[in-house]
């Protein structure tokens, strides 16, 4: 059981959004559609540093709404790693309405 089955789906959506900025979602995004390597996700973006991204990366592992695939090597896991998308992070993107605004202000 997750944090988000004991919580309707209004009471879910707030707590996590004055965590989550419009770059969480996007990243959470394209996770969600594909996009699974951490490089792959980080050259989808416009306009933001390498220790920015790093910080929205270490933010959303501590919302525990992503997590590093642990069955990959060690070598991966640490140069380029594959990210999967947990079942919150899946809920909290489903119930976004602005995605798309969001997807074509951010991506490439």
């Amino acid at each position: 059981m997750t944090k988000s089955d004991d919580l309707d789906d209004d009471s879910f959506i707030e707590q996590y959004m004055d965590k989550v900025d419009s770059v969480d979602l996007v990243i959470l995004a394209l996770i969600q559609n594909g996009v699974k390597k951490y490089t792959k996700i980080f050259d989808s973006f416009k306009k933001i540093s390498v220790i920015k991204f790093k910080e929205h990366m270490n933010k959303l592992e501590r919302l525990d709404l992503v997590t590093i695939d642990s069955s990959e090597s060690w070598l991966k896991r640490h140069t380029d790693p594959s990210i999967i998308l947990k079942n919150d992070g899946t809920k909290l993107i489903q119930e976004q309405s602005n995605l798309q605004n969001l997807l074509t202000q951010y991506v490439k």
